[in-house]
């Protein structure tokens, strides 16, 4: 399965949650594949020092993310905000959630791992599924 992930799946990740741990296994075993949009570093780092994390705390855990093969990081291009900017006034989506939506869609995903509801509407229009526990 190709995972898009929203940042609540990395802030899962640095609680060190089963679930998190399992799919960045299967990920690292080549199972599945793990489409990280930079933008979801920018809400960890503000999160995670919200809740008094250092710095080194948060850049280990984009450093595992970073040594798996399967994981690749999206950057922001001029297309994928364009086409997040569309996303974001058809769905109301906030504008962060819309870029990710946005790389789901044009790296192929087959899910977003998420606890987010601002993305049910659009991945029913574009067959993307819905992943949280």
């Amino acid at each position: 399965m190709r995972y898009c992930v929203d940042t609540w799946f990395l802030i899962q990740l640095s609680e060190k949650k089963e679930k998190a741990e399992r799919i960045l296994k299967e990920s690292r075993d080549g199972k599945d594949h793990l489409v990280v949009p930079s933008i979801t570093f920018t809400e960890l780092t503000r999160i995670l020092l919200h809740k008094g994390k250092k710095m080194e705390e948060i850049y280990e855990s984009i450093r595992k993310l970073e040594k798996i093969n399967k994981t690749q990081i999206s950057n922001t291009t001029k297309e994928l905000v364009l086409e997040a900017g569309k996303i974001s006034f058809s769905f109301g989506i906030p504008t962060v959630d819309s870029i990710i939506a946005s790389t789901a869609k044009l790296m192929k995903c087959d899910a977003i791992l998420t606890d987010d509801s601002d993305y049910t509407k659009f991945c029913k229009q574009n067959n993307i599924k819905l992943k949280n526990w």
